[in-house]
Order: structure tokens, then sequence, then C-alpha cells
């Protein structure tokens, strides 16, 4: 490399990286070549070099070897050139690298040498070289998008970029929902609808809300729920519709967790949340969990979408789950519970739905004898959150079978509770 030009030694060694039975060998000499040449006369070739490198079948090989050998390459070019003219080709193989690689060395190498690259590219932080490759990023993913499997390369740099990119996405939303609304509703690989879901939702509860930084995420927040959230709630046999299921009612949590207020959403949430009482029956426990976690969000943040039917069809369906066989769901229920009654409907009138209160107290009660302690706590505690709408009925169904419990003392203390309620 020292006393050979890129002239003599490129034409004999681009040819052969293509070839299979060469493996990673002509890139490990490529890149030693670079590395012994002059700076200057190595920037004349750079263009060459890295078109010859980023072809698919180059750039998106998993092998150790091979990508341990591109990773060479690529830092030679960083260190010794001025990589602006091939900026993106550089970016997109650092990013498969990154995304795809099984050993955690190249991982940690890929990400240290992007780190490098935002570097010498005068970028101020590693987002901001995220930033100005994002766009030409998923406007290539978007072409493919629509069939993608879990092995896709292109698939793999998405869910890389969700993991990486950070608040850059928010300044690409329009592309970034156009590559989810490609790739999450169809059916070629139910892998990466899954795999989208899980990453979308935990973009959507980052603490640093990457997602909001650009004030967008309300334009495409209804698109996102209506052909990739939405799609995946009602029933549907098997083990992969039912994962599904649980994926995109976690997705809904987050969503219902932000509360954007745009009009458009709240209409597709309030289309989601009739789908809620039977979720909460699931037979899976987390979509059963995702689902109280969705009315507690809702019940916070959209109080307006639950008026008094949805509210005793809801808490209906929330007393059953004191029975549940899980018992962290058993407490959420609870907890859920008295959010739904702490935020009753407007002009809520308890003695218009007196019977409907009457049955959902009757069925309550009867878990404040319950065997688990902790459930006994949370039921009398919601309860008597639940009791403010009617303290008089809920008295008198305590009242009414109250020689029959063993633990008759938290019964007396909520009656207490409740008629004071009543003199105020």
């Amino acid at each position: 490399g020292h006393f050979l030009p890129p002239a003599t030694y490129l034409p004999l060694i681009l040819p052969r990286l293509s070839t299979v039975s060469n493996g990673e060998h002509p890139i490990t000499i490529l890149a030693s070549m670079a590395e012994g040449t002059k700076s200057n006369i190595l920037q004349e070739s750079i263009k060459d070099i890295i078109e010859a490198v980023s072809i698919e079948d180059i750039a998106y090989k998993s092998q150790y070897e091979h990508q341990r050998a591109l990773l060479q390459l690529i830092k030679v070019i960083i260190t010794k050139c001025d990589p602006s003219e091939v900026s993106f080709d550089i970016f997109r193989i650092l990013l498969f690298i990154a995304s795809s690689s099984e050993a955690d060395n190249n991982v940690n190498t890929a990400l240290e040498q992007l780190d490098a690259f935002a570097s010498k590219t005068k970028c101020a932080e590693t987002s901001e070289l995220y930033q100005r490759h994002l766009n030409a990023a998923l406007k290539t993913l978007l072409l493919s998008a629509n069939c993608w499997t879990e092995n896709t390369p292109q698939f793999l740099m998405f869910v890389g970029l969700m993991e990486l990119a950070g608040q850059s996405l928010s300044y690409e939303m329009e592309l970034f929902v156009k590559v989810l609304i490609a790739c999450v509703p169809k059916k070629q690989d139910p892998y990466v609808s899954l795999r989208c879901l899980t990453k979308l939702r935990m973009l959507l509860l980052q603490e640093d809300h990457p997602l909001e930084s650009s004030g967008q995420l309300g334009l495409w927040l209804p698109d996102l729920v209506s052909e990739c959230i939405a799609v995946f709630l009602s029933w549907h046999a098997g083990a992969t519709a039912e994962a599904l299921r649980t994926a995109s009612v976690a997705c809904l949590e987050g969503v219902c967790k932000i509360g954007v207020s745009e009009i458009r959403v709240i209409e597709e949430l309030k289309k989601c949340l009739t789908l809620i009482p039977a979720l909460i029956e699931d037979d899976a426990e987390d979509t059963r969990y995702f689902s109280c976690d969705v009315i507690y969000s809702m019940s916070m943040n959209y109080p307006q979408l639950i008026d008094s039917q949805k509210l005793h069809v809801l808490a209906e369906k929330l007393v059953k789950r004191f029975d549940d066989v899980s018992q962290r769901i058993r407490l959420k229920a609870a907890q859920v519970l008295a959010v739904l009654f702490e935020n009753l409907p407007e002009n809520y009138d308890s003695r218009l739905h007196s019977g409907q209160l009457q049955d959902l107290y009757k069925d309550a009660v009867i878990f404040l004898d319950d065997t688990d302690d902790k459930l006994q706590e949370a039921v009398s505690s919601t309860l008597e959150t639940m009791g403010r709408a009617c303290p008089e009925l809920l008295i008198t169904a305590l009242e009414k079978d109250i020689h029959k419990y063993r633990n008759a003392h938290r019964c007396h203390k909520l009656i207490e509770t409740l008629k004071t309620l009543q003199l105020k």
C-alpha cells in the first residue's frame, strides 16, 4: 500500500470482493493496502472503494469475519480521508452491522465508528448524523417494506433506526409512519409486525419522548393507531394472533399514556375502546394486564371517552378480574376501578344508575373476604372510592352479609368511612 498506488491494486482486489470462495480476505487485504496508502492519494479513490463495498451482496452480509473486515476498512477510510462524498453509504454499512451483528464486539465497534464518523463529518453529536441521513435511509427502506421477513437486511436496519436514531425520528414522522404502515399490517411475516410494535411501544414510552420532539406526532398518530395497532386488537385464533394482540394492546397503552389531544387521535382511541372489554378477558395474561393499563390511561388522559354506559361495562369487567388467576391482574383491576370512579363522567347520576351500582357493589364486596390479604386491602380501598358515588347502596350491600365474613373488621371500617361521607 505504501509503494503501490490505488490505481494499481484496486483493479486486482475490487473484482474479487464479491467472490464467495474468497470470503472476507479481499476486504482485509484492501483495508491493509488502504492503511499503507498516503491520505491524499487514497482520497482520490475513496468513491471507487466505498461504491464497491456498499453493494448489498457485500455490505449486508452478517458473517462475523466479513463484518470485522468491513469495519477495519471503514475505520481506515474515516481515519485517513474526508468521507463526506460517500457519507450515506458509510452510514448504512455501519448501521447494518450495528443492527444485525450477533457479536457484541462488532456492534460496539460499529457504534464507535458511527461516533467517529459523525465527528469527522462535522456533526456536533451522533444524533445529527442520523438526522442528516434519516430521510434517505427511510426512503430506501420504504421501497421494500411490504415484503420484509425477519432476516431481510432492510428490516434489521429499520429496527436499528428505531433503537438508535432517537429524536431524529420525530423530524421524519411522515416517512417513519409510512414504513410502519407498509410493513406492520402485512401478513408476510408476523415476526416483523411483532418486532415493530414492540419497538414502537418502547419509543412511545421513553422518558425523553423521542417521537414528540418536533411536534409532528399528533399529525401521524391517528394513522399509526388505525393502520398498525387497531388491526390486531380483534380476536383471532392461534398463538401468533395472540402475540400480536398483546403487542398491539401494549402499543395502545403507550399511545394513551402520552395523552396527545388532537381530535383525530381521540376519534381513533374511541374506536379502540369498544374492543377493550373483550380484551380484558383475553386468554393471554399480558393482554389482560395491558388492557387494564389502557383503561387506566384513558381515564386519566381521555375521560371524555368514558360515558356512563362505558363506565359500567368496563367496571363490570374489572370486578370480574378480582377473581383472575394472576395476582398482578387482580391488584391492577382494583387500582384501575378506583381510577374509573375517581373520574366519573360529567353529570353522572347515581340515582339513575342505582341498579348497576348495586350489582357492582354486590359483586365487589365478596372479595373483602378473599384469602389474599393484598387483594382484601386493594378492594377495600377501591370500594371506598366507588362508594362515593352512592354511599347508602354500598352500606346496604356490606351490612347485608357482614355476619358471613371472616374478616368483618374491614367491612365495619368501610361502613364507618361511608357513613362519614353521607354526613358531608
